[in-house]
Parts: structure tokens; C-alpha cells; sequence
């Protein structure tokens, strides 16, 4: 979706340096305002680095369904019941290569992005799990 990549692409144009990065919360009134100016015009305006991220983290909370579908959980799920990881990785690899193919570039977009901020712990304090604990309930809903 435009509104993630234009978000994404303004975050790493700023740099992604910064301490508690998609961690601390911007005001809801800004990141809504943000989000709905973005919708009316196309283009974000001027904001905070943790605004930005609102409107990301709120984008993926307010879809319809999850980006891994909710049709899809106990399938994903059941990958914790192969007994060798790599036997869990390879179901996981083959379930995320089935999703729609809407999905599949929106969540490897993501993922590529997230884990340049994970690369970058030592200055914005986000590991993969913090990042994990953050994105997980709304990219992987239970049903």
C-alpha cells in the first residue's frame, strides 16, 4: 500500500536512529490527523518520527483482517509441531509463499524494512523480538 511505502520511505530517509523507534507512541489525534490528510492528498505532511509510525502500526491494526489472514492461523500455528527447526522453517517458508500475493509483497516489505530498524538496535534500542512483540498482534490476529 502507498501510505506504507511513503511512510516507510520518509522513516529511512530520516534515518531510523531513533531511540524507542516504533516503541514510543505518538499522539492518537496526530497519527489519525496524519493518516486521514494522507488519504485526502497522497502525500504525508511533516511529522514525527513516532507519528509515522503510528499511522504504520495503526494501518495494520485497522484492516479487515490480519496480513497473514486469520483463515491462515492454525496452519501457521501448527508449524511449532514439527519437532526440527529447520522442518519449521520449511512449513513456515512454504505457508508465507502461499498467502495472497497482496500480502506476501506487503509483508516482505515490512519485514525488510523492520529488520534494517533491528539492525540498527545499538542507536533506536529495537531488537526483532521488541519489534516482534509490537507488529506481531496485528500482523498474526488469533481468530
Amino acid at each position: 500500500p502507498i501510505l506504507i511505502s511513503s511512510c516507510i520511505e520518509e522513516l529511512e530517509k530520516r534515518g531510523i536512529c531513533y531511540l524507542g523507534l516504533y516503541r514510543v507512541s505518538g499522539v492518537y489525534a496526530a497519527i489519525n490527523k496524519l493518516k486521514i490528510m494522507f488519504d485526502e492528498v497522497g502525500q504525508l505532511a511533516t511529522s514525527s518520527v513516532h507519528i509515522i509510525t503510528g499511522v504504520i502500526k495503526l494501518f495494520f491494526r485497522e484492516l479487515p483482517d490480519s496480513l497473514i489472514p486469520i483463515s491462515r492461523y492454525h496452519t501457521f500455528i501448527n508449524s511449532r509441531s514439527y519437532m526440527e527447526p529447520d522442518e519449521q522453517s520449511e512449513h513456515l517458508i512454504r505457508e508465507v509463499g502461499r498467502l495472497p500475493i497482496c500480502n506476501l509483497k506487503t509483508l516482505t516489505f515490512l519485514l525488510n524494512h523492520l529488520n534494517r530498524v533491528a539492525n540498527q538496535k545499538e542507536c533506536n534500542s529495537m531488537t526483532l523480538g521488541n519489534l516482534a512483540t509490537i507488529f506481531g498482534p496485528n500482523l498474526f490476529r488469533q481468530p
